[in-house]
């Protein structure tokens, strides 16, 4: 059967096909170029694809009549290729294939690269969205990181406010109660608790100078004047030594312990308790801010009252009335 395949008339056509399907290609790449040029001009020199050369398209064109040519015969279109008008029937089918290939391949490659190409630009465009939606993730999450430090800043911030107004709150209920716990009659359990809280922040370093001068106003009235006058001594080295800023308590610690050793002097005569009560009188007006105040409320005084008679101390007031006479 290979051999009846095989013989003089097939290797004819085959070969007039061949030359028949390159004149086609010829044609095909002349009419195609033409219209590339024209195309062209209308596109700013960009084509849509690469033509092949003539040498390409010649070779493209004999290739598809050959197959065209075989796809004809396997059908039954061409069955006896010694008379002429088989032969007139196969060039003209292999003129046509060999044109139809080189129009049609180009096409599919051109479509192919233009597909390709429209691929690559949408990916190119989903990178850059991803890229964009990146950036927009990254530009969130630093926004809620700054939000989330700007919460913890102020929780820790409304945390210390709130803890600085209870310890005030606490400091200021405080100094009411041992005030209150000087009465005479408060119960002597109540008292001693209060004491022993407020030494307890004293000890701590937490107590404020206000805590400190009530702490030694409850010792006068519950303990002895030593141990309120040892209480103020402690208020004043803390303050010289700056443990505690100088505010007005500083002189009032002065002004206290005037008080206190002046009673002292009433009890005991001795005129070195009066001394330093004197003393203690001149510190407090150097400190005071308003110093003539604080000599009228000490002539007010009844723990004073002695002592505001004394020659030191009407020297001192009118020497403080001099130095500051407005």
């Amino acid at each position: 059967m290979l051999e009846e395949f095989i013989n003089y008339a097939l290797v004819k056509v085959l070969f007039s096909s061949s030359i028949c399907g390159c004149f086609g290609g010829l044609i095909g790449h002349f009419i195609n170029n033409e219209k590339s040029t024209i195309a062209a001009a209308h596109r700013d020199g960009r084509d849509w694809f690469v033509y092949p050369s003539i040498v390409q398209s010649s070779l493209i064109g004999a290739a598809g009549s050959i197959a065209f040519l075989f796809f004809i015969t396997a059908i039954g279109g061409l069955n006896n290729f010694n008379t002429l008008n088989e032969y007139l029937r196969s060039i003209s089918v292999s003129v046509i294939a060999g044109f139809g290939a080189r129009s049609l391949l180009p096409r599919m490659v051109g479509n192919l690269e233009k597909q390709l190409s429209e691929v690559d630009t949408r990916v190119s465009q989903v990178g850059d969205k991803v890229e964009e939606v990146d950036s927009i993730a990254q530009a969130a999450a630093e926004d809620a990181r700054k939000a989330i430090q700007q919460a913890e800043s102020a929780k820790s911030s409304a945390e210390h406010n709130y803890k600085t107004i209870k310890e005030e709150f606490d400091t200021l209920t405080l100094n009411a109660q041992l005030i209150e716990a000087c009465a005479a009659g408060t119960e002597p359990q109540i008292w001693k608790d209060l004491l022993n809280r407020a030494q307890e922040l004293a000890a701590s370093n937490k107590a404020s100078s206000a805590i400190w001068i009530n702490i030694a106003r409850l010792q006068r009235h519950k303990i002895t004047f030593d141990a309120a006058i040892s209480t103020l001594d402690n208020l004043l080295n803390k303050y010289f030594a700056n443990e505690i800023s100088r505010d007005k308590n500083f002189s009032a610690a002065y002004y206290n312990r005037a008080c206190y050793y002046e009673m002292k002097f009433l009890s005991s005569s001795q005129s070195a308790e009066r001394q330093q009560a004197l003393a203690d009188v001149k510190s407090c007006l150097t400190h005071a801010k308003n110093p003539a105040s604080e000599i009228e409320q000490m002539r007010d005084d009844k723990d004073l009252a002695e002592l505001v008679k004394s020659a030191e101390f009407v020297a001192l007031a009118d020497l403080q009335a001099a130095t500051n006479p407005g």
